[in-house]
């Protein structure tokens, strides 16, 4: 059994249990369900689970949730509960899981497409694919278990951005709905040379072949800044970039004064939409630079450069920095988190 479950599942009291469950349920399951929730529908919730543009979002959520909660109830409750090893890729299964049931529904033309290029890389012998970082990948045959990267994200944007660039250069003087799906495939891969995740390719092939479904109402996140802030994912969307500075120069102001393991462990383990840390997006705007920043640490100028290039880090590598356990970052980040909640307040997150 996983170890983060082990608290909620040894407590004694209702009290103590009502609390590690927000534990898991905020610092863990939630930002993992929002995650998922924006790379495989593009939608956008609030730290509480709203977005007022798009009531699908909501519910998506919460249903998501839901689920969640119950399989850790009958984890505690079952004679025979399911052995998780590792919760956040249990939640990650739940979640996927839950986009997959709601495209079946909504966007069924896009689903279909979706299962059609997920099954080129399953029948055809001159296709493969397989997992990296918890996300299925596919390639040519003759790439796996090579050492290529996927395509990030920046270059799965830039190929959307110049499709007529790569509709010139394949399909020339050809109409792209006579042309089959496995040579369409077969295509992408060859001009980015590199594995690139399923769902981001059906994306793109919906796009060369103009596949559409029913809209939806997704918050866009091309203005302003939206900050990671990991125990809710809270999003800190601003209207311009000055609000934008304003409000993460907020952040920052009050992460300085935050008890030192509490304020380290934010530093380490923020990151924003895009992947960035924390210390690059304060020089960045120009909120700080890093003498600033070693000053407001108490550390040297090399050591803050020396964490940037590791950052974001996860748990185990922070506990690690720290001298410190695991269940110690776990619950400094949890206060930091929720000291900063209350100090920004709820005008400020969520916010469109």
């Amino acid at each position: 059994m996983d170890q983060l479950l082990l608290p909620y599942l040894q407590a004694t009291d209702d009290s103590d249990r009502h609390e590690r469950l927000d534990e898991l349920l905020l610092l863990h399951a939630a930002p993992v369900v929002r995650k998922i929730l924006r790379s495989k529908l593009g939608f956008h919730v609030s730290q509480h689970g709203t977005n007022r543009d798009n009531h699908e979002a909501e519910d998506l959520y919460q249903e998501t949730l839901t689920k969640i909660v119950q399989t850790l109830h009958d984890l505690r409750t079952s004679s025979r509960p399911t052995e998780i090893e590792n919760f956040r890729h249990y939640v990650t299964r739940i979640a996927i899981n839950a986009c997959n049931d709601f495209l079946r529904v909504k966007s069924p033309v896009k689903y279909r497409l979706k299962h059609n290029v997920r099954d080129i890389f399953t029948r055809h012998k001159d296709f493969a694919a397989w997992k990296v970082d918890d996300e299925i990948v596919g390639g040519f045959a003759v790439w796996r278990g090579k050492a290529r990267l996927p395509a990030s994200e920046r270059q799965v944007q830039e190929l959307e951005n110049d499709l007529d660039t790569f509709l010139s250069a394949k399909f020339a003087n050809e109409d792209i709905h006579q042309v089959t799906l496995i040579r369409i495939v077969a295509e992408v891969l060859q001009w980015i040379d590199r594995p690139i995740k399923i769902d981001d390719l059906a994306g793109f092939v919906a796009l060369l072949l103009r596949v559409r479904d029913q809209p939806s109402k997704a918050m866009s996140l091309d203005e302003g800044l939206v900050t990671d802030l990991g125990l809710a994912q809270k999003v800190i969307a601003a209207e311009s970039a000055v609000e934008a500075k304003e409000l993460l120069n907020r952040v920052w102001q009050i992460v300085k004064r935050m008890p030192t393991p509490l304020r380290d462990t934010f530093c380490l383990d923020f990151e924003d939409y895009s992947g960035a840390d924390l210390f690059s997006l304060l020089l960045e705007m120009g909120i700080a630079g890093v003498p600033q920043i070693a000053q407001a640490l108490g550390r040297s100028s090399d050591e803050v450069n020396r964490l940037r290039s590791r950052m974001p880090m996860d748990y185990m590598t922070i506990a690690a920095e720290l001298n410190a356990t695991r269940s110690q970052v776990t619950q400094w980040h949890f206060r930091a988190l929720k000291r900063l909640e209350k100090e920004l307040g709820p005008s400020e997150i969520g916010r469109k």
